[in-house]
């Protein structure tokens, strides 16, 4: 600070400088393997409380774990598309979730 500057001390009795941090993304994911097709969906929630909603029908006969997975990876790719840099993920299936967990766990060892 150069020398000439005066340095003040009438602060007002307020904030100066405030930062909301508002929360994470959330992205729900869904798979069904029927005998009348194969489908995904993913829906996503803003930190506004807005709503995504995305469908993805699969064009080719797999599991139920499949089509599980399937929806996990269009949503990763969907939420890098959009640039969004936290995200919390949530579904129904214990398999896919355990996976998830474990390549979270293994790439931070």
């Amino acid at each position: 600070m150069p020398a000439e500057w005066e340095i003040s001390n009438d602060f007002p009795n307020e904030d100066i400088f405030s930062v909301e941090i508002l929360p994470a993304w959330i992205m729900l994911f869904d798979g069904a393997a029927r005998s009348n097709g194969e489908g995904s969906g993913v829906v996503f929630i803003s930190p506004e409380k807005q709503i995504l909603t995305y469908s993805i029908v699969l064009s080719e006969l797999c599991s139920n774990n499949i089509s599980e997975y399937q929806a996990l990876i269009i949503g990763i790719q969907m939420d890098l598309g959009m640039g969004i840099i936290e995200m919390e993920v949530y579904g129904d299936s214990k398999l896919i979730i355990n996976l998830l967990e474990w390549v979270t766990k293994s790439q931070l060892d």
